[in-house]
């Protein structure tokens, strides 16, 4: 329930939400609190606490991220409903009870340097531990902003791509929570209504037995439309690294799609694009491979087949359009 004294508080101004608690206690004990719990500390990662980095290279990331925090034009996504998609999402990959990737995924918030310095959110890992591959990694940037704010992100998202730029976290830990450190890995720019964040937080909460049947599937629509929109951005991502160098099938099924690319990826893809490029394609390869797998596994709807949505497509929309106005 939200604790009404502190909803007043933060509505005057006297309060200033951090990623510690949202407006709602309940929600901050069951979900919030573990999932901070869980979060990466850099200070654990000195080599002094076993970790992978010198004493000087983390007080240095800690002392950028103070740095970043007071520039004037900082902006700090700190609304409850913010706070409350990123712990919501990380809980329903990590938690047994849910496991919306199945049990061999893993989520959890960034840490603070790789939110304030990356823009990444929640780090998720898919991994097959009867397998010696690598894991599957992505970062998602969750926001509940508005559509100025989305297109700004899509500007950055084009322009990072458009450079070769490969996205990376500094302090990633793994399913084992053996520290790691740096990792390259996609990035991907989630964005869900204030009010459907509400919705699906008091369904979290709520025990099952006392859900109303449209709670009850609340879930599931969270699954299926969050495999979903990951996988169209992953396909989108591809699709606009290939149009500046290949005429590509916009009606390719996402399984010829792959197939293609795997095909190719040591042939035609090497031969006519950059090492950055290429890489770029093999870690979103990596990721649409994996959902699309999921996806047919579980007999999860695809694009088109959800009644309701929780994600916002519009900035994969508008990635599309850009995409097709600057085709090949």
């Amino acid at each position: 329930m939200v604790n009404a004294e502190r909803a007043q508080d933060y509505m005057l101004g006297r309060l200033d939400l951090d990623k510690g608690f949202t407006l709602d206690d309940g929600f901050n004990e069951k979900v919030v609190d573990p999932m901070n719990e869980a979060r990466p500390q850099e200070r654990d990662f000195m080599d002094r606490q076993g970790g992978p980095y010198p004493s000087n290279k983390v007080k240095e990331d800690l002392a950028e991220i103070r740095r970043i925090e007071n520039l004037p034009d900082f902006e700090k996504q700190n609304t409850s409903s913010a706070i409350a998609l990123e712990a919501a999402t990380a809980f329903l990959i990590s938690n047994s009870k849910y496991n919306i990737l199945g049990e061999n995924a893993d989520a959890r918030l960034a840490s603070k340097y790789d939110d304030v310095k990356r823009g990444c959110d929640v780090i998720v890992s898919l991994f097959d531990e009867e397998s010696e591959d690598e894991p599957v990694l992505f970062a998602l940037d969750v926001k509940t902003c508005d559509e100025i704010q989305l297109a700004r992100k899509l500007s950055a998202t084009l322009d990072a791509l458009d450079r070769g730029y490969h996205n990376s976290v500094e302090y990633y830990v793994d399913q084992n929570e053996e520290m790691i450190g740096h990792v390259d890995l996609p990035k991907f720019i989630f964005h869900m209504p204030a009010e459907s964040v509400d919705f699906l937080q008091n369904t979290i909460i709520i025990s099952p037995e006392d859900r109303s049947d449209q709670q009850k599937n609340e879930v599931k629509i969270f699954q299926a439309d969050f495999v979903d929109k990951i996988k169209m951005q992953a396909r989108e991502m591809i699709l606009y690294i290939l149009t500046k160098k290949f005429s590509v099938d916009d009606n390719l099924t996402d399984d010829e799609l792959i197939n293609w690319l795997e095909d190719n990826m040591q042939g035609d893809l090497a031969k006519r694009l950059n090492q950055a490029a290429l890489k770029n394609i093999q870690q979103y390869l990596g990721v649409l491979s994996w959902m699309t797998n999921f996806q047919q596994k579980n007999k999860l709807p695809a694009v088109g087949e959800l009644v309701t949505t929780f994600f916002d497509a519009r900035f994969v929309q508008a990635l599309k359009t850009k995409r097709t106005d600057n085709k090949y």
